[in-house]
């Protein structure tokens, strides 16, 4: 069936996205999103069978500003993993606006430091799509939709994909 799939979090997710109260477009009926716990190599989300070739990584405001600080060389780590995925997505529970007018109290990094590092990481891994969302729960509704629109898209086109090439990632 074509909308049935299953949402693998990572198990190493500390605030875990419920999807409850999503509605479908018509109509508003809610939708059922089953999902499960396990551990991706990379990433926060993927679909269950799809965590090799399409991922989501979750960001906070506080996560952000961290990750791209004193945890700059295990983030961009990451980004090189997701790098090699068909598909890769970094989704930010801020916009630009609050990212650049209420970095977190506790950072010693300017908004000018995430936003030319996020520049640069999107020049450097064409295939890492970054997402900056007014907020926590339209985040939440962008993770799903990015995950449904690829699953749609993989149970149409699946004869049409070559596997994954594999990359080094030095």
């Amino acid at each position: 069936m074509l909308d049935s799939f299953v949402i693998l979090i990572d198990s190493r997710e500390q605030l875990p996205y419920r999807f409850a109260d999503l509605t479908k477009a018509r109509g508003g009926s809610p939708l059922i999103v089953p999902t499960r716990r396990g551990t991706l190599a990379s990433g926060d989300y993927a679909i269950v069978d799809r965590g090799d070739d399409m991922a989501v990584e979750r960001k906070s405001l506080g996560d952000l500003f961290q990750s791209i600080g004193q945890e700059r060389g295990r983030f961009e780590r990451e980004i090189q993993r997701l790098s090699a995925m068909r598909y890769a997505a970094v989704v930010v529970e801020a916009d630009w606006e609050t990212i650049c007018s209420s970095p977190p109290e506790q950072t010693r990094l300017t908004p000018k430091t995430i936003y030319r590092t996020v520049l640069a990481w999107q020049l450097a891994y064409p295939s890492v799509h970054w997402w900056m969302c007014p907020g926590r729960r339209f985040a939440e509704w962008t993770t799903y939709r990015l995950l449904e629109r690829y699953w749609r898209w993989f149970t149409i086109h699946e004869e049409r994909w070559e596997p994954v090439p594999e990359k080094t990632i030095s």
